[in-house]
């Protein structure tokens, strides 16, 4: 059983800090997603959206950028169970005895994250909408 459960937690602890994607919407825009462990906290799964979308807009030529579209939440999913366990144990005479007994149920396995999306438009730096934009050099320095 012990076992079991060591390689549950291993697996759990190595499904990944966090996932991270930018996909091009075609031109200037750009979405981005981040899927961050509690451990990061939400400020640091919207540090690493910031970030990746600085890369993406320097990739893409572009040397600022400003969010179009934001969205924030807290995701948690079941993915596993460990099952119940009961043990008893105790004397037992006809005229005394004790019988002590404990029980556990099924305990399931979270995965909670961060998640974080937002839809980015790239400017180079000579655009008016630029001004007040994010510098996505600057991000990464």
């Amino acid at each position: 059983m012990k076992s079991l459960l060591v390689l549950l937690l291993a697996r759990a602890t190595l499904a990944g800090c966090a996932d991270q994607s930018a996909v091009r919407l075609g031109g200037n825009m750009a979405r981005i997603d981040v899927s961050a462990a509690p451990v990061y906290g939400g400020q640091g799964a919207t540090d690493m959206a910031l970030t990746l979308a600085a890369q993406e807009t320097l990739a893409s030529g572009f040397t600022h950028f400003t969010v179009v579209d934001f969205d924030s939440r807290f995701d948690s999913q079941v993915i596993g169970v460990l099952p119940g366990q009961s043990s008893v144990s105790g004397t037992f005479t006809p005229r005394y005895g004790n019988i002590y007994g404990s029980s556990t149920g099924p305990q399931p396995i979270m995965r909670v994250r961060n998640e974080r999306a937002m839809i980015i438009q790239m400017l180079d730096a000579d655009d008016p909408r630029s001004q007040g934009a994010y510098e996505a050099q600057s991000l990464l320095e």
